[in-house]
Formats: C-alpha cells, sequence, structure tokens
C-alpha cells in the first residue's frame, strides 16, 4: 500500500496472477516512453531498511535532520513489471489495456545522490529481484490464508464455544481464560482447547492458554 492508501503495481501484478484480484488494468499504452507505458522507481523492502537504519546512525552520530528521496534511480515501465512477474510465476497475468488515467504523470524516479552522500546508502536490488521476493512473500500469505481456512473450518465444524472463544483469542494474540465449569457447559473438554491451541501455535500464531480449575 501506499501512503496515500493506494495498492501500488507490483501487489496488483501480483495479485492479477494469483488469482486473487481482478484481471490488472493498464491505463494507457501510447506514452513517450520506450514500450508506451508509465514508468515508476521501485524499492525492495529490505533496501528500505537498510535505508532507515543508516538514517538513525546519521542522527545518533549528531547528523542535522534532512530529507532524502530512497529509490535505485532507474525507472521501470508498467509493462516490464508485468513481464518480470509472468517470468517469476511461469505463467500469463491476465491484464486489460485502457486509455489513459487523468493525473498520471509520464514517467516518476527517484535521485539516491542525496541519500548516497549523506546516508551512505545505496539500493542493491534492482528490479527482478524485487519482483521474485515480492511473488515469493504474496504466494506464501496466500497458501497461510489457505492453510488457516482449512483450521478454522476443522474446528468450526465442532460447533463448540469455547473452541471459537480460543480461536478469536489466538488470532487476535489475546490470553486465553477458562474452567473446568465453562468447558462442561460448552460441550468441549480441556484436550480439545488444547488441541486447537497446538494446531494453531504449529502453524505460527501463540497465545497464553490459562486454564483455571476450581
Amino acid at each position: 500500500m501506499s501512503r496515500l492508501g493506494r495498492i501500488t503495481l507490483i501487489p496488483l501484478v501480483i495479485a492479477a496472477a494469483l488469482g486473487t484480484r481482478p484481471p490488472l488494468v493498464i491505463y494507457g499504452e501510447d506514452y513517450d516512453t520506450p514500450d508506451g507505458t508509465c514508468i515508476r522507481d521501485y524499492i525492495h523492502v529490505d533496501d528500505l531498511a537498510a535505508a532507515h537504519v543508516a538514517a538513525v546512525d546519521y542522527l545518533a552520530a549528531g547528523g542535522a535532520s534532512t530529507a532524502v528521496n530512497l529509490g535505485t534511480g532507474v525507472g521501470s515501465s508498467v509493462k516490464e513489471v508485468l513481464d518480470g512477474i509472468e517470468q517469476v510465476a511461469g505463467r500469463q497475468v491476465p491484464h486489460e489495456i485502457v486509455g489513459r488515467r487523468a493525473g498520471d504523470p509520464v514517467e516518476v524516479f527517484a535521485d539516491p545522490t542525496h541519500a548516497s552522500a549523506t546516508l551512505g546508502w545505496k539500493a542493491a536490488y534492482r528490479l527482478p529481484a524485487i519482483l521474485e521476493s515480492a511473488y515469493r512473500w504474496h504466494l506464501a500469505q496466500l497458501d497461510a490464508q489457505r492453510e488457516l481456512d482449512r483450521i478454522k473450518t476443522k474446528w468450526f465444524a465442532k460447533r463448540k464455544s469455547i473452541t471459537r472463544m480460543v480461536w478469536e483469542a489466538i488470532t487476535k494474540e489475546e490470553t486465553v481464560m477458562t474452567n473446568a465449569d465453562a468447558l462442561n457447559k460448552a460441550g468441549d473438554t480441556d484436550e480439545a482447547i488444547v488441541e486447537l491451541a497446538e494446531d494453531l501455535c504449529a502453524f505460527g500464531y501463540f497465545t497464553p492458554l490459562v486454564m483455571v480449575w476450581d
């Protein structure tokens, strides 16, 4: 997501490739660029993190506050991003080309000269690595959501109120507190609660499970 809350190009292309969103819409292919589509600068999240660490070090050493632009300094077109994701995914990305969108600048990319001079920072990753990393992350998120849905279906099928309570608490990273009377009234057992917690913890969730016995 961008600072303004709009989803940026790379996640949209990946989502279209994975089938989790409608086909990508390309606004215009008649711009004054090599392939006719708009050009933007993209940065790897590791490079972004490294720049922030460098900025903290710079300020901690007594550096004066300043503003720096972060980026590779090299723009990539919409079609280059599309082609790159198709190579990574090994499939075509559904897309359609429509007319220009009002207000879209033709070409925008950062000048990282000040970042380099002030922070000693330079982007280490270029577009292929950025797209590879982004696609693998989104694919892992999709696989994780499918597994989470499977666990949820398995446990909610039991129609037990306590297992629902544990589910909600674990996925919200809260502490679960229950007692024998509550378990018995709901028709659950302490073994069932522990099994659910283990299922979710193995998946990557963790929460303290506090059993209070009367």
